[in-house]
């Protein structure tokens, strides 16, 4: 993959980490395993549109942020799930 695919891997690995969740509750929250995150935060996967819509869902942020990286304080998640309450049990894939 290509550069794009690597600075998207590392605004992931950023918005996760201001979040203080480890990629295998990302992985969690997302219904996917920890080496896909892995995979995508190292910039070796392109992310399919299931896969951008569930990472923008276990961050709780919005496209921009998702897709641009945080630019500025407001623009960093607070604890997830922001935009969408996920019961328990469940995962932003179903």
């Amino acid at each position: 993959m290509g550069s794009r695919a690597q600075s998207f891997g590392s605004s992931v690995r950023l918005l996760r980490t201001l979040l203080g969740i480890d990629q295998a509750e990302l992985a969690r929250r997302m219904g996917m395993k920890p080496a896909a995150v892995s995979h995508l935060e190292c910039g070796r996967r392109a992310p399919s549109l299931d896969t951008l819509y569930a990472l923008k869902t276990a961050l709780g942020c919005g496209w921009d942020v998702l897709l641009d990286g945080p630019k500025k304080p407001t623009d960093w998640p607070r604890g997830g799930y922001i935009d969408t309450d996920i019961p328990p049990g469940r995962t932003a894939r179903g």
